[in-house]
């Protein structure tokens, strides 16, 4: 071999080496890739399977409990015939197939308990329960809302749904029906899954195997799963084993979970034989185009330099060339399988491309595609169009309330009804159950006409396994060029103008520039009113209750302000709701609490006697600690009773009436004084009030400020302060702003009035100097007439 021959000869050898190296390198990396794609798609199956159907026999059990619960027969043999009792509570747990039945009388014993045991051959023994007669060993599940739970009973574990039984209203015991966790279960989620499934309990000294999908009769064989489950829970089984892990609950301080695991080699001996075989492919390949190089290597010389130029073009990333070769026999093929090599690697990297730039729950364009078309769109200046951020109403309440796998149905609804809008120039999936549509109209007033055509869009009842919702959006909406020139500045405008809606309820809000800066400006506030707390920024202004009666100022409620280092006075309207909404509201009160009482010391110091109210919010009433913190601040023998009293909106009564009594009882009872502030704005019944123990009543500002021209307020304000007295209770009006209104609350029997035209609200040094002043000596005066 001498001259172009031997040349052409080694060259063609050495790019079939390339060529066959470049293909088994693809092809390797890729079967890795598969290889992992295939143990997390069966191990992500795995979970899915196992949660799907514990929650399916959790479901079932709790719904079954109900309805054998209100069997009447039951009923009329609970307590009275043990033996017919438990005839028909075995009756029941045949219809499910359970292995555990119980009854639980009102005293929390045990009065009936069946359990379904299996013998050595395999045959159903039903016997009576150890536990019948004896406490119920949980006796707070009873006080819990209907759940399903781990019950432990002698060396075994069920998964146990309890409902009461109730005669009319009355709750006259419990029943409770349990699948036991054992080999069965075991058996059944690896026959679906695929993988070996155990049910461990973790001990002091590592996991405890309960049972299993394999049989483990010999101890030798028990402490080797026992260890296999403990190096699984540390994630340390090893490269050889595939495993995933499911928390079943705890029982007591020990947790309970599913192991579900296999070999991996049994799992990807598929793959690596295909791999094996390609080898052998590649190698029979390259033998056979060696030989055949030998025999014509001075006909394909051309080709072959063809084939290295396409080689590299590959190489560099580029496929859009084809091979174009006129030749036959077994060059041809190889042209031909080099084709259906750079297809191959032509059509992964447009699926990879497609998953990079789409939504894979609708298939929708997604943010990265967002920002590339959002970018195109602004450098062109001349076109205007319009960004519409929607997202979906409720969509966390489907989600925790139908499941998630409903509330990805209902996004794929919304996806596919927005797809149907002719008018959508641009439609992407964020992510969640946020989407954007942007649109060219020809004119603003099209703009609206979208909207017009968006909403009805998804006004259609939507049906899915029998469930039916009406779907809802809401959209906040920015244009181009008139809010911004930038593509993420367009974004944040139209989040904040969507966040707008979200927070008034509205169903479509177009951006406006004070959105943009109110958001800025709470943002800063939530930042800086912690600080504000800590580092005394906050004052408190006093606003004084006139006695009608006698003229005098015996009480005042106590105004919060913050004194912002560089925004100056904030009003309260600013930050209270900050405060509500980021948990810092209990800070807030504590604070106040402190302040006032240190403030009211002060004054009797100086021969001041006022009793000082102060506002409590709705989030304060929610707060488990808020009693302890009460106490704490104004249970103190050097402090009198009457010093500091407690103002509640009826809205913060309203939200939850039973715990918000509770509460406002127990401090009552230590003789703090309740007053009901802002009364006639809330939803408050009669039936409440009377429960509440209160003693003022503090009427709305509304109706007091135009109480000389609205014979309607007249005459609530009237009935109000007769119904109050009638009560007991005392009141005060609220936004008292002139001398006539003052008279005529005087006359109709008003206790205390509270307004600007008796005092705005001022610090606590103004506010003594003004009791000192005519003003008020003539405001006592006039009411002492």
């Amino acid at each position: 071999m001498k001259g172009l021959q031997a040349t052409i000869f080694f060259f063609f050898v050495a790019l079939l080496l390339a060529v066959q190296a470049v293909f088994l390198q693809t092809i390797y990396r890729a079967t890795q890739q598969q290889e992992i794609i295939q143990v997390e798609n069966r191990l992500g199956t795995a979970r899915t399977v196992f949660r799907t159907q514990f929650e399916s026999r959790r479901y079932f059990l709790g719904a079954f409990a109900e309805t054998a619960a209100k069997d009447f027969g039951l009923k009329q043999v609970f307590q009275e015939d043990t033996r017919s009792f438990l005839v028909a509570l075995n009756n029941h747990r045949q219809r499910i197939d359970a292995d555990m039945a119980m009854a639980i009388t009102p005293d929390g014993r045990i009065s009936a308990q069946v359990i379904k045991q299996i013998d050595s051959s395999g045959a159903d023994r039903i016997r009576v329960g150890p536990e019948q007669g004896q406490l119920f060993q949980f006796p707070d599940w009873l006080e819990l809302p209907d759940d399903t739970r781990l019950y432990p009973l002698q060396n075994a574990f069920y998964q146990l749904s309890m409902a009461p039984l109730k005669s009319g209203s009355q709750v006259i015991g419990w029943i409770g029906f349990g699948y036991n966790i054992d080999q069965r279960l075991a058996a059944y989620f690896a026959d679906l899954t695929g993988l070996t499934t155990d049910f461990a309990l973790a001990t002091d000294d590592g996991w405890l195997l309960l049972a299993s999908s394999r049989n483990h009769p010999e101890e030798d064989h028990r402490r080797q799963e026992n260890a296999r489950i403990s190096r699984i829970m540390n994630h340390d089984q090893g490269a050889d084993v595939i495993a995933t892990t499911e928390s079943l609950g705890t029982v007591g301080s020990r947790h309970l979970a599913a192991v579900m695991y296999g070999d991996r080699a049994d799992l990807l001996a598929a793959i690596r034989k295909r791999w094996w075989e390609l080898g052998l492919l590649a190698a029979l390949t390259l033998s056979l185009s060696m030989a055949g190089a030998y025999l014509i290597a001075a006909r394909i010389s051309r080709p072959v330099q063809v084939l290295v130029r396409q080689a590299k073009r590959i190489a560099r990333g580029n496929y859009d060339l084809s091979v174009n070769i006129d030749c036959k026999g077994e060059l041809r093929e190889l042209v031909d399988e080099f084709e259906q090599m750079q297809q191959a690697v032509v059509s992964r990297e447009q699926l990879i491309s497609h998953q990079a730039y789409h939504d894979e729950l609708t298939d929708l364009p997604n943010r990265h595609r967002l920002i590339q078309v959002l970018e195109q769109w602004v450098e062109d200046h001349h076109r205007a169009f319009s960004l519409c951020k929607l997202a979906v109403r409720r969509i966390n309440d489907i989600n925790s309330s139908l499941g998630h796998e409903i509330g990805d149905q209902v996004i794929r609804e919304v996806g596919r009804r927005l797809r149907g809008m002719a008018v959508s120039d641009q439609l992407f999936h964020l992510g969640g159950s946020e989407f954007v549509l942007m649109t060219r109209p020809e004119n603003p007033e099209q703009t609206g006409r979208y909207m017009e055509l968006l909403l009805p869009l998804m006004e259609p009842e939507w049906r899915y396994q029998g469930i039916s919702l009406y779907i809802e959006v809401q959209t906040g909406m920015a244009l181009f060029p008139a809010h911004d020139l930038t593509a993420s500045g367009l974004l944040q405008k139209a989040a904040i103008a969507l966040q707008h809606a979200q927070k008034t309820g509205a169903s479509c809000q177009l951006y406006d520039g004070a959105l943009g800066r109110d958001s800025i400006e709470r943002l800063q506030l939530i930042n800086q009113l912690k600080t504000a707390i800590c580092q005394d920024q906050l004052i408190l202004h006093y606003q004084p209750k006139l006695d009608l009666a006698t003229g005098r100022v015996r009480h005042v409620e106590a105004l919060v302000r913050w004194q912002h280092p560089t925004q100056g006075m904030v009003p309260p309207d600013k930050f209270i709701a900050v405060a509500e909404q980021t948990g810092l509201i209990n800070a807030l009160t504590r604070w106040v609490l402190v302040e006032a009482v240190r403030q009211h010391r002060l004054w009797k110091k100086q021969g001041l006697t006022l009793s000082i109210s102060v506002n409590i919010s709705a989030e304060n009433l929610r707060d488990h600690n808020f009693y302890d913190m009460v106490a704490e601040t104004l249970l103190d023998d050097t402090l009198d009773r009457d010093a500091i009293s407690l103002e509640i909106t009826e809205s913060a009564v309203v939200d939850d009436p039973e715990a918000a009594i509770s509460v406002l009882n127990r401090i009552e009872s230590e003789g703090i004084r309740l007053s009901i502030d802002d009364y006639g704005t809330g939803y408050s019944s009669l039936a409440q009030l009377k429960q509440l123990p209160v003693s003022e009543l503090k009427m709305d500002k509304s109706f007091v400020q135009k109480l000389l021209v609205d014979r309607d307020d007249q005459t609530i304000v009237h009935s109000t302060i007769d119904l109050a007295h009638n009560m007991g209770l005392r009141v005060v009006a609220e936004g008292v702003e002139d001398a006539e209104s003052l008279a005529w609350l005087r006359r109709k029997g008003c206790d205390l009035g509270q307004g600007y035209f008796i005092c705005r609200p001022k610090p606590a040094d103004e506010l003594g100097e003004w009791l000192m002043q005519s003003d008020y000596l003539e405001l006592a005066k006039v009411c002492s007439l």
